[in-house]
């Protein structure tokens, strides 16, 4: 378990991380919409 003390640099990079997924999971949202657009 945690005890506090590092709880900012884990946050930190837990935050990058979902920001990093959610701009993947964005891209394959978008790029099917494009893909079937251009069709």
């Amino acid at each position: 378990m945690s005890d506090g003390k590092n709880d900012g640099p884990l946050a930190a990079a837990q935050a990058a991380l979902a920001a990093e997924h959610a701009a993947v999971y964005g891209y394959g949202v978008a790029g099917g919409r494009v893909a079937a657009a251009r069709r």
